[in-house]
């Protein structure tokens, strides 16, 4: 595999991801540089060449915004991840309005949201805490150690694979004050991917760069400390993965119903939690807040099947949007389809009752997943994402 970074280095610019490059090679793939010096001739040649690695190369790391300025290339880019190439986006603070603009197509965005530990210069993700959420990417993974990561919003056809860590602060990158984020996971790491085995994959921070020495002091590990998942995101870039696994399609459902839910009410009234909540299920998501004491939104403690009830009982206010995007007759035709995607989710989120029982996805299943799927993909778009601008 030829994996392309789409950057010009200057002759004073070093490489930072020479480890990345040597674990590449263990595994015979090549991970190409273009360099270029201040002569216009040479400018135009690197140039050319990077453009004709977009052309040939079979996956691509994009670690700022200098290729996005040249539209053309950008759209080559789309064009290749719409044709089954795979990229590895990694975002920078300063590059995020062109960043932004091109995963845009993809769910995906960078915030200066910051992410960091109280007690150690690197943010940890542990496997025994449920932060690594992709088998794939973090076969033989438990610890993943970042250095200064954001926030990266997802939705729509994008999922989140690195999740918030315990240890962690949140503040806004532009005023150092606390930040709020809303009932969805924190991610650090997030992906969307293609029926044809396209895919982004978005990642925040410092996690394979070579080590170093930095100007306070610290000692910054990089890959030395992220080697196996390096390993991984490299046969992430080789393979394809399609994306209507059942697992996938219940994790964006779930998302963006509830993005769909919160945000019509909160539309509505800043009193929405104790106006159009039903009492049961607001003392519910209060209990098991108290209980688990992390201070999280009570709407994170909601069940799949409470979104349902909300609808009913606030059905002046989703019939409209429902309707408008191919759900008729009436509220419980309408809504119908929720009772039999509960009991999908029970057996993905309790993979022992699915072993037990043995049960598997039916044709019928699979087809009321994609079905709802591409539903409420469309339904978070009525209303409010209350994303980045």
């Amino acid at each position: 595999m030829r994996v392309s970074y789409l950057r010009v280095l200057q002759p004073s610019e070093s490489f930072k991801l020479t480890g990345l490059s040597k674990v590449a090679e263990t595994f015979g793939h090549k991970l190409t540089i273009v360099r270029s010096d201040p002569s216009s001739e040479a400018r135009i040649a690197a140039w050319q060449s990077l453009h004709e690695d977009l052309q040939e190369s079979d996956a691509f790391v994009v670690s700022d915004d200098t290729l996005l300025y040249d539209k053309t290339m950008a759209q080559t880019l789309h064009a290749r991840i719409d044709s089954g190439a795979r990229v590895l986006m990694l975002l920078e603070e300063n590059c995020l309005e062109l960043q932004n603009s091109f995963l845009a197509p993809y769910d995906l965005a960078g915030t200066r949201i910051r992410v960091r530990s109280r007690t150690s210069p690197l943010v940890k993700f542990d496997r025994a805490g449920g932060s690594l959420r992709d088998f794939r990417l973090f076969a033989g993974v438990e610890t993943v150690s970042a250095q200064q990561p954001n926030a990266i919003w997802y939705g729509g056809e994008s999922l989140p694979v690195l999740v918030r860590a315990e240890d962690v602060v949140v503040s806004d990158g532009l005023t150092d004050l606390p930040a709020n984020w809303n009932a969805r996971e924190l991610a650090s790491m997030a992906a969307w991917h293609s029926a044809n085995g396209g895919g982004v994959l978005a990642i925040s921070g410092n996690y394979f760069a070579d080590p170093y020495v930095g100007a306070t002091g610290i000692e910054w590990p990089g890959i030395a400390a992220n080697e196996v998942l390096a390993r991984n995101v490299l046969a992430y870039l080789s393979e394809g993965r399609p994306a209507d696994t059942p697992e996938d399609r219940c994790k964006r459902i779930e998302i963006n119903l509830a993005d769909f839910v919160f945000n019509t009410l909160k539309v509505q009234s800043d009193a929405w939690w104790q106006t159009y909540v039903p009492d049961k299920i607001q003392k519910k998501c209060e209990g098991r807040a108290a209980q688990e004491a992390m201070g999280r939104p009570l709407e994170s403690y909601f069940d799949l099947i409470d979104l349902k009830v909300v609808m009913e009982k606030n059905w002046g206010m989703f019939e409209a949007p429902l309707l408008s995007t191919g759900c008729e007759g009436g509220k419980n035709k309408s809504l119908s389809w929720m009772n039999k995607l509960n009991e999908l989710r029970r057996y993905l989120g309790h993979p022992l009752k699915k072993h037990i029982s043995g049960y598997a996805f039916t044709p019928e299943d699979r087809q009321l997943l994609r079905e709802c799927d591409e539903l409420t993909q469309r339904l978070v778009k009525t209303a409010s994402r209350g994303g980045p601008e």
